[in-house]
């Protein structure tokens, strides 16, 4: 038994060592890290950051604004021959890009928002495409459900890397709530099953089974997941989580974009963009 107990306090001591900075670190921060950086009075339908710290707001007269951290209104871009835009994507702050859901169409702009380019995605052969996303290297990424395929596609459509049919691959083939290109992974939200994780060649590696998330956002070995309950903060070696509180004031009619570790709250009056550890 005196040795049972003491091979059991050399393990609580291993643990100890390990986790504690880890908890310690998260703890130490939380909530007060959730700190709010930058308020934008614009009403937004929505809304997104890049890696430089500019905010990019999709307005509901259809217009894209973008701001820098300071709030100070750097271009705008309109388009309404295409019916209102859905949603953006920051990722390449140089080639941003615009998604036209109900005329399946993307607009790519450069830095100061002019108009690049734009793919039709009906006429490129991809009919039943919900949900895009730009590469860092100019691409774009795109889940065909009618074949169940994510892929990787050329700004003039050519297909460039694309996965085996995802039925045949998994139970419940996923339906894509949302795309994103981070780091060298792709991710794709599926609201009943949760994450699904690509690399860069669109092979599937694993699935995150995080259901009924608002956003999702993963970097240097963390998960960031926006819930009902909070920012869920989920450490991946050594395991740990912990939950933010959402900001005061955020209720049902508010959305939410996590980007470059800041977390974009917004609804019809203003744009808040806060900072997450």
């Amino acid at each position: 038994m005196i040795h049972n107990y003491i091979w059991w306090t050399n393990l609580r001591l291993v643990i100890a060592i390990f986790c504690f900075p880890i908890l310690t670190h998260l703890t130490a921060q939380s909530p007060d890290t959730l700190a709010l950086l930058q308020t934008l009075s614009v009403s937004a339908n929505f809304a997104t950051t890049d890696n430089l710290g500019n905010v990019y707001v999709l307005g509901t007269d259809n217009a894209l604004q973008k701001f820098n951290s300071e709030g100070t209104r750097l271009a705008r871009y309109s388009n309404n021959r295409l019916g209102p835009a859905t949603s953006l994507d920051a990722t390449n702050p140089l080639k941003v890009m615009l998604w036209y859901a109900d005329f399946r169409t993307v607009i790519f702009l450069d830095r100061s928002l002019t108009e690049l380019g734009s793919l039709q995605l009906d006429a490129a052969g991809f009919s039943l495409v919900r949900s895009v996303a730009m590469s860092f290297d100019g691409n774009l990424w795109a889940y065909d459900e009618a074949l169940f395929k994510l892929k990787k596609i050329s700004p003039e459509g050519t297909i460039l890397f694309e996965t085996q049919a995802l039925n045949q691959m998994v139970a419940s083939p996923p339906t894509a709530d949302a795309l994103r290109e981070i780091g060298n992974r792709v991710y794709l939200a599926d609201p009943r099953q949760g994450v699904f994780v690509f690399d860069q060649y669109a092979s599937w590696i694993e699935t995150w089974n995080y259901p009924n998330i608002r956003d999702f956002y993963a970097v240097d070995g963390r998960q960031y997941y926006v819930t009902e309950q909070g920012v869920l903060i989920r450490m991946t070696r050594p395991f740990a989580e912990i939950t933010l509180p959402l900001p005061k004031g955020t209720d049902s009619k508010s959305r939410f974009r996590l980007a470059e570790q800041r977390l974009l709250i917004w609804d019809e009056h203003q744009v808040q963009v806060f900072r997450v550890p």
